[in-house]
This record gives C-alpha cells, structure tokens and sequence, in this order.
C-alpha cells in the first residue's frame, strides 16, 4: 500500500479521473480516507474530456462517480478544440513518444484547473493570513501492473512545472502497487456507476480509439462506434498518416466490412 501523505496539509486535494476502474478505484480510496479525517471538502474530482475521441457520456460518468460519494466535479478541456480536431491541425496522429493526446489535452489542462483552484483557496483567506503557497495534491491512478514505464514511476513527488510561488503541486499514486483483481473488487462494491466500455469486452476505458490497443480493441470500439470509426478513417486519409505505424483505422473499417470481427477476448495493453 503505498505511503499516504499528510492529507491535512493540503488546501487542494484534486483527484484526476478518466472514469475507468482504476479512476473509480482510486476516487472509493480517496473518498474513505478523506472522509474519516473531516477533509472531502477539500477534494475535487476532474475529468480531462477528450471531445469526441472519448466514449460518450464519460464526463457525466466522472461525475457521477464523484457525486456518489458526495465529492465535488469538474470538467477541463482543451479550448483550442478537441482531440480530433488537434490531430487535424498539426497533421499526425499522436504516438507514444509524442503522446500530446495526454499532456496537451489531459494533464496541461488540470494543471491550468489547479490554477484557478489554488487561486479561489487564496482568495478565501483572510487578508491577514501568512503568505504561503497554497498547497495542491494531485491524486493519479496509474499502477505499476499496467506497465513496465508506470511500476518504474514514483509513488509521491514534487511536480515543478506547475508549482511557484502561488502554489505546490505533490504528486501521488494512491494505488500504484494495487493488482486489477483488487480494483475490480472494490469497483463492483462501491454501487457507483462503471464506465460501458467493460461491458463490451473491452479491459480498458479509454478513447475509444486509443493508439496502445491493439487490433481487436480496434474492431470492438468501431463496432460500437462505427460513425466515429469512419470520421477517423476519413481524418487518416486526409493528413496522410496512419493511425498506428502498422495498423491504419482503414483496415479495421475494411475487416469489419468483411465481416472479420475480433478474435477472441482482450488481455490489458500497456500503456
């Protein structure tokens, strides 16, 4: 179990959420924790939406889960448009060494909501308060199962990018050490809402077209989503660049054509 920090000390304790179980996981956690120390008030789920690259009704699911455990919510996106209209602009798809699809459109935009909340703590303090940084916890739910790159991630440290003088910024991986069993456990006991994606055969709640899936992935969202599947394909034929290096989203609208569906069930990709 990783270490908890001083939760009292934070002004801010932000917990960043994709709707997925590990998101749902992490925010039943969260919400234990806080409660037993007086400190949900303290605490804002924020879902990052990814416009029409994401599952519909993700963001309200974010905030229901949130809300089932009395938690306040908030949505961020990206103003220059969403994530299909990013790839767009600049003519690639992302990839997982330009993974802009997360920093640019999920983690840049939270980063600019501990902003705005860091600000609205301040200006509820008395004009003589000491002067300090207002401190921000921000709560992620990777986990080092997923991944050879996420069990090398530190647990609990400082993020300089968005922290200054007005406001620090910890960074805490409340259920980095937890195993997919253990999150589904507690997913299927909290009576919140589980994101659909799952129901599908899907193990991950992702986009619905994410660039670490593989094909079978692929051919159930585009059997969900089949109107999404073809503005893809038409974005990929119009910037000249496949979707993935070895698997353009054209070929996975021509196998579903032909009646070529996925193969069989869907282990975890690495993200």
């Amino acid at each position: 179990m990783a270490k908890i920090p001083d939760l009292d000390s934070y002004d801010v304790i932000e917990i960043s959420s994709s709707a997925g179980k590990d998101s749902l996981a992490m925010v039943t956690y969260m919400a234990g924790l806080l409660l037993d120390r007086g400190l949900l008030d303290r605490a804002i789920v924020i879902h990052a939406d990814m416009g029409r690259a994401d599952w519909p009704g993700t963001a309200e699911l974010a905030q229901a889960q949130a809300e089932h455990f009395g938690m306040r919510s908030m949505v961020v996106t990206r103003p220059q448009g969403d994530l299909l209209d990013h790839v767009k602009k600049i003519g690639k798809w992302p990839t997982p060494s330009q993974r802009y699809c997360t920093s640019d459109h999920k983690r840049g935009q939270i980063w600019v909501a501990l902003t705005a909340l860091a600000d609205e703590v301040r200006a509820s303090w008395p004009e003589d308060a000491p002067k300090r940084p207002v401190r921000v916890l921000n709560c992620v739910g990777l986990r080092a199962q997923e991944s050879p790159g996420r069990a090398k991630a530190p647990t609990f440290h400082r993020e300089k990018k968005p922290s200054g003088a007005k406001k620090i910024v910890d960074v805490w991986l409340p259920i980095h050490d937890w195993k997919e069993d253990l999150v589904w456990e507690i997913c299927n006991a909290t009576g919140a809402p589980i994101h659909p994606a799952y129901a599908l055969g899907l193990p991950r709640a992702s986009c619905v077209f994410c660039i670490y899936a593989p094909e079978d992935a692929l051919k159930i969202a585009g059997m969900a989503m089949p109107d999404l599947l073809r503005e893809c394909v038409k974005i990929e034929k119009q910037i000249n660049h496949k979707f993935k290096k070895n698997l353009p989203l054209a070929k996975v609208q021509q196998d579903l054509a032909e009646g070529i569906g996925p193969r069989g069930p869907i282990k975890s990709w690495r993200m």
